[in-house]
């Protein structure tokens, strides 16, 4: 008989900066892994070459997490959900910021949040348990960063939903964590003015972070060490 798999990670914006590392990460745990992406075709062959040979598995999924859709992970095993799926922005001071910029980090930070919701709380429920990750920022602690006033506020709505689904399923087993990272060097910030990069990177002790360190730190939240 086949050894039980250790289960299922889905990972909106699973391919690129943040959400790849979390992908190998996990796959690296033998899980199986689904990686959302919107459209880079070529992010989602880099990460099945970078992925071949893991103990686990990572099926790319093409799909727009603000639409419904989302992929039903299969039954069986334990069932993770980390969205790290986010819209990239250039900052700007708010009476420069249109409505649209607002709309579009509301559908992929909180839309894209609840329609990963519908499609894994039911299985969670059923099994017993699972786990819920929300990568929000470390601007949301204190005044946000100059510029940064659609995305934080996004974020923030997306913590409140978050602690929901930890006061209204925990009783039924399942874990919501929120993880805060502070800034790294990927393509999210690549756009960003260097004044501003240099701004946000120069208030953290040690300047910026790796994705590869923080999906590892936040897969120990997900699977503590014994």
């Amino acid at each position: 008989m086949m050894p039980e798999a250790p289960g299922t990670t889905l990972i909106t914006g699973g391919t690129r900066g943040l959400g790849r590392a979390l992908s190998l990460r996990a796959a690296r745990a033998g899980m199986e892994v689904l990686a959302l992406y919107r459209s880079d075709e070529e992010a989602a062959r880099a990460l099945l070459r970078e992925a071949a040979g893991l103990p686990g598995t990572v099926r790319c999924v093409r799909h727009d997490v603000t639409q419904p859709g989302f992929p039903e992970p299969p039954e069986g095993g334990r069932l993770v959900f980390i969205h790290a799926a986010a819209v990239p922005f250039r900052p700007a001071p708010l009476h420069l910021l249109k409505d649209e910029d607002f709309h579009d980090q509301w559908r992929v930070a909180v839309l894209g949040f609840l329609n990963g919701l519908r499609v894994v709380l039911r299985p969670m429920v059923r099994s017993g348990g699972g786990t819920v990750v929300a990568v929000l920022t470390s601007a949301l602690a204190g005044a946000p960063p100059r510029g940064f006033g659609a995305y934080a506020a996004a974020k923030a709505a997306l913590q409140e939903i978050t602690g929901s689904v930890g006061t209204e399923y925990g009783p039924r087993g399942v874990r919501a964590l929120c993880v805060s990272p502070g800034f790294m060097a990927t393509d999210f910030s690549a756009s960003w003015d260097e004044r501003i990069r240099a701004a946000v990177c120069g208030s953290q002790v040690g300047g910026a972070l790796a994705p590869d360190a923080v999906a590892e730190g936040i897969w120990r939240l997900v699977d503590p060490p014994d």
